[in-house]
């Protein structure tokens, strides 16, 4: 890693400010919910951290895990990747109470209408996320088009990795919680900079 942008595990203070960012963007994510699917769901955000990327298989199940990876490519201030991350029943049950009523595909695949209202769910969510985040720490990072992926844990991450082009020290975590009649649905919201914006968000957090 190039010295410009070596950074100690970000601290107290970041997580602090990213509490807030989450609890204000959790609010507005589960009101546009809500609007999509026309029933009350709640987003609760209980824990953030920071853990290395080589650890999120991990906090997924384990690099065998099956699960639903929803990425977007981040730019304007920032770039790097948000992704949220389900595990593969978790994803499915969700997607149903998103109003993809179809069944299954019969080779086991999520249904393209399944595939469809998760990415839309994910665009709410990392968009209120980012809302909440350039209004806080004044960095408007803009997210791209959503695209879904349904293989291993390790192998999604895998992918992230190859995506922002190189080996990055941190992921911000968010454990999400999505609750209804139906839930809840847990799973994990993680921000990702690329080595040469971690300081940007670093820094934006720590003076927020």
């Amino acid at each position: 890693m190039r010295d410009d942008v070596k950074l100690e595990r970000p601290g107290s203070l970041v997580l602090d400010a990213l509490r807030e960012v989450c609890t204000v963007g959790g609010g507005h994510a589960a009101t546009a919910l809500a609007q999509m699917t026309g029933r009350r769901i709640a987003m609760e955000v209980p824990r953030v951290f920071v853990a290395s990327l080589a650890d999120v298989p991990a906090l997924l199940g384990g690099p065998e895990s099956p699960v639903v990876g929803i990425l977007q490519e981040l730019h304007g201030d920032s770039d790097g990747i948000v992704l949220l991350a389900l595990s593969s029943d978790d994803a499915r049950a969700f997607a149903r109470r998103l109003g993809a009523t179809d069944p299954d595909d019969p080779s086991g695949d999520l249904s393209e209408m399944g595939r469809a209202a998760l990415c839309e769910a994910a665009n709410i969510i990392s968009g209120a996320f980012l809302t909440a985040a350039a209004r806080l720490i004044k960095l408007t990072v803009v997210p791209q088009v959503p695209l879904l992926a349904e293989d291993m844990a390790g192998s999604i991450i895998d992918t992230v990795l190859c995506d922002i082009g190189s080996q990055s020290d941190f992921a911000f975590v968010m454990e999400t919680q999505f609750h209804d009649a139906g839930g809840p649905y847990r799973g994990l919201l993680l921000l990702i900079p690329s080595l040469k914006s971690l300081r940007k968000w670093v820094e934006a957090l720590e003076g927020a």
